[in-house]
């Protein structure tokens, strides 16, 4: 399917945020103390990120994120056993070595397939692609698009489905069922904030009598390269989440990774 992209270019970087400032600190640690505090600041670093990955894992169960943790996990114990950290030396190294070859293999495996990609940019160009009409529309409240018939224990399992798969954060609601696609470098807040406020994000509800409601966010409207029909916009987003709770129902879910994929968004956008 060839699609002309409607959303602009993704130029943020707080996705490697993270990265950057840990070489950052490693590197002036080193100039200010030595190598052994370096490496010892290093293996700190490895553990808490290794940390975080656990917690985004147990919280989405998504693979991308089991094989972070497991990356992470192996990078920790090799430099706390190179460096004295861990007891055991020259006897367990090599067991940790290769546990690190392996768990590197794994994670470019699961980056490769966009396994470790959310899917908040593919959901909203997959949503513009059959909208043409161009207006200056943008409502700051929430749509009520349509209704559909589902069960709300339906509804659960799909949304289990949609954080495996890192298609959208979603809360579950005593009324309904909320969907937010999160964008890769947005997912902290998402993933660590206890109590996250959505309201003002980008949304798909699924009331418990069958009502759909969308919100987009300003942010997300004005990411696009035009002005598009906002009414129609809610409303494709809509579908595309509903034509997804369709496919999965009929255990159809490699279709609907295959619809995002072929939006052609970046692994790491």
């Amino acid at each position: 399917m060839k699609t002309t992209n409607k959303l602009g270019e993704d130029r943020s970087i707080t996705g490697l945020l993270p990265a950057l400032v840990t070489l950052v600190s490693m590197a002036l640690v080193w100039v200010a103390f030595g190598r052994e505090p370096a490496f010892a600041f290093i293996f700190l670093a490895f553990c808490i990120f290794a940390g975080f990955a656990g917690v985004a894992f147990l919280r989405t169960k998504s693979i991308g994120y089991l094989a972070s943790t497991l990356y992470l996990l192996a990078c920790s114990l090799l430099l706390g056993v190179r460096n004295g950290i861990i007891p055991g030396g020259r006897e367990i190294a090599p067991a940790f070595s290769i546990l690190l070859m392996v768990s590197i293999v794994f994670l470019v495996f699961v980056l490769l397939t966009k396994q470790a990609k959310w899917r908040g940019r593919d959901l909203l160009e997959l949503a513009a692609q059959p909208i043409d009409e161009i207006s200056e529309g943008y409502t700051q409240r929430p749509h009520p698009v349509c209704k559909c018939e589902y069960s709300r224990q339906e509804i659960l399992d799909f949304s289990q489905f949609a954080k495996r798969k890192l298609i959208a954060m979603t809360y579950v609601e005593p009324e309904r069922i909320v969907f937010v696609p999160v964008k890769m470098g947005s997912e902290f807040g998402y993933l660590f904030s206890r109590d996250r406020d959505y309201s003002g994000d980008t949304w798909v509800a699924f009331e418990n009598d069958g009502q759909v409601n969308v919100n987009i966010s300003e942010s997300d409207y004005i990411g696009f390269r035009d002005d598009l029909d906002f009414d129609q916009l809610c409303r494709s987003l809509a579908d595309v989440f509903i034509d997804f709770l369709n496919l999965y129902r009929k255990g159809q879910e490699t279709r609907i990774m295959d619809r995002l994929d072929a939006m052609k968004i970046g692994v790491f956008s």
